[in-house]
């Protein structure tokens, strides 16, 4: 029994959608069709050919860029991790520490202590008081001491004296500065011994000019804290120029003094 042609032409069809190149084949040896109908097959299944086989290489060339572009990238970022890894060549400038600022509720350091305090003995404590201190009337400048000396609690102030009107008024002009300093450096607690010493230009018989020791007297804390009155010394100093150094702890008087005085009072001696 022979099949419809209709039957043929759906198998051959089929043939050129699934299998196209065995469709082909078929619909040449075995269609009924026209001539220009096969051609326009052919046609078309060779531009749909070539169509695919540009799509294909397209595809392919496109994968492989993008995995080019895929593998720079990540070439890239590796490369700027290990930048970033790597350590600066560039010399880092070294920022000092800032100073540290003491707190502001820091308690300010103790102010220093008045004399009568038990200010610290030192030569400049020592002059600042002096200088500011009260002087009797013949006492030399108590603030221009030529020398000043401190041994732990001893004092020793030396100084000279050019306008003496004679060897008696050297001998007042001793005891007022005596006086006038131990009066001030005593008021110090931590002043156990106060010598004054006042020197003079001399001449010997020969003509020949040296400088010596006129007056000296010396004080110790134990003598000024049990016996001395300052207030009530004053007076008697004033109109007695003998009296201190008679009740110094030590003392000195020039020879050529002692032997001038007409009335020596108190005095045992140039010496003591």
């Amino acid at each position: 029994m022979t099949k419809p042609w209709w039957q043929s032409q759906i198998v051959i069809i089929a043939a050129l959608i699934l299998f196209f190149p065995l469709g082909l084949g078929l619909m040449w040896l075995y269609a009924p069709w026209r001539l220009g109908f096969k051609w326009g097959w052919t046609g078309f299944f060779g531009i749909m050919t070539v169509l695919a086989i540009i799509g294909s290489v397209t595809g392919s060339g496109n994968s492989e860029k993008t995995e080019v572009d895929v593998v720079a990238e990540a070439t890239s970022t590796q490369k700027a991790d290990e930048t970033k890894a790597l350590p600066s060549e560039t010399a880092v400038e070294t920022v000092p520490d800032t100073p540290t600022v003491a707190p502001s509720d820091t308690p300010p350091p103790p102010p220093t202590p008045e004399w009568k305090q038990g200010r610290p003995l030192s030569v400049e404590n020592i002059r600042e008081v002096l200088a500011d201190s009260d002087k009797m009337i013949r006492s030399l400048d108590l603030g221009d001491a030529k020398n000043i000396a401190i041994d732990g609690g001893t004092v020793t102030v030396t100084y000279k004296g050019e306008d003496a009107l004679s060897e008696t008024d050297l001998l007042t002009i001793g005891a007022q500065t005596s006086f006038s300093v131990q009066r001030a450096l005593f008021a110090n607690p931590l002043v156990q011994t106060v010598t004054v010493i006042a020197l003079a230009d001399w001449t010997d018989q020969y003509g020949k000019t040296s400088e010596e020791v006129t007056t000296m007297s010396s004080l110790n804390r134990t003598t000024v804290d049990t016996r001395i009155d300052w207030a009530g010394l004053e007076d008697r100093v004033m109109s007695d120029n003998k009296l201190l150094f008679c009740i110094s702890d030590a003392m000195e008087i020039h020879p050529a003094i002692y032997v001038r005085l007409k009335d020596k009072g108190c005095l045992t001696g140039s010496v003591r």
